[in-house]
């Protein structure tokens, strides 16, 4: 399942446009030994309301594990009303900030953050640990009893396999005024070792062609024009790159090719393991700007899959760098556009 993790930082939510884009959302209940978070009870209630799957988290921040066990009883007071619809845990979260406020060494850390896991855990919670690469290699002892939310911002998990995947601090999503954190949810399911997670979702044309997968981005935009019902595409890719470039340049962006079925991509002589038929790949014109503009923000993206024509600009999300121009068929790899 694909979600999101908020706090009142995000600001009102339109918690039914959310529902469009996502599955699940984990929200802050609060942080501390006394503070409920200013929009706790609002996005509960929303994303409960919006038929969303929902779990919480605690930011700690705790000097001993008697104050751990004071962030650990706050929580439940916030929580307890909402017990029933909380299906996808409570999280201790312990970051630099708790660090800052609050020095520890490796031990103390980790079993601050055991006695706020055990206490919730002896009320009836399922309970689990977010924590980022570093923490978790050099910070935390062994925590290896509790699920782990991964926080890492990259297009692979590493080696890592956990529960929870925070894989981006920059989704934009419809509903949403603020960058979101995105998330993959595995729960008990594999999730496959090394192997990095596509972000590739299969849509319907006929039940989610009207469908926003970001703030200006619809479905039925990314369809093949052999009129298939099946479509494939990077949502990832769109909310965090092409949304991007929507909001950069604060015009229409109009996807003249996006996934492609087999048959249609040999039908207009497209590349054999081209990214369009994987829905990787998004030919796009933005109004009232020249294909080299919309390259050179592209680029400025980080954006691995770029090819400048003459009238419009392929992106994609390749891993590897490849930046071309196609004049007319006369290639140049890795321009200065």
């Amino acid at each position: 399942m694909r979600g999101i993790d908020v706090s009142y930082h995000n600001g009102l939510i339109d918690w039914n446009k959310v529902k469009q884009s996502v599955d699940f959302a984990i929200i802050r209940a609060g942080y501390g030994k006394s503070q409920m978070d200013k929009q706790y009870i609002n996005n509960i209630c929303g994303a409960h309301t919006a038929g969303l799957k929902i779990g919480i988290y605690w930011f700690i921040y705790a000097a001993n594990m008697d104050e751990a066990i004071l962030n650990a009883k706050m929580c439940e007071k916030c929580i307890e009303g909402y017990k029933d619809i909380i299906t996808m845990r409570a999280w201790a979260d312990w970051e630099y900030d708790s660090d800052k406020r609050n020095p520890q060494t490796k031990e103390s850390r980790t079993a601050i953050v055991r006695a706020f896991c055990d206490y919730l855990s002896s009320k009836g919670y399922e309970v689990g640990v977010y924590s980022n690469v570093d923490y978790l290699t050099s910070k935390f002892g062994d925590l290896s009893s509790y699920p782990l939310w991964l926080a890492k911002y990259s297009s692979s998990k590493g080696n890592y396999n956990p529960f929870m995947w925070q894989h981006s601090s920059k989704g934009r999503i419809t509903g949403i005024s603020t960058n979101v954190d995105m998330n993959i949810y595995y729960g008990n399911m594999p999730a496959g070792g090394n192997n990095a997670i596509s972000p590739v979702r299969e849509f319907s044309l006929k039940k989610d062609g009207n469908k926003y997968i970001s703030r200006n981005f619809k479905v039925s935009e990314f369809r093949c024009k052999d009129g298939s019902d099946k479509i494939l595409i990077d949502v990832d890719f769109v909310q965090n790159k092409l949304q991007a470039i929507r909001d950069h340049f604060g015009v229409p962006v109009t996807v003249n090719s996006g996934y492609r079925t087999e048959s249609y991509n040999t039908s207009v002589e497209g590349a054999k393991k081209s990214y369009h038929i994987t829905g990787q790949a998004f030919d796009i014109v933005v109004k009232g700007c020249t294909p080299v503009e919309v390259a050179r923000y592209a680029q400025s993206l980080d954006i691995k899959g770029i090819i400048q024509y003459n009238s419009f600009v392929h992106v994609d999300s390749r891993e590897t760098k490849y930046w071309a121009k196609n004049n007319n068929g006369k290639v140049t790899v890795n321009p200065s556009f």
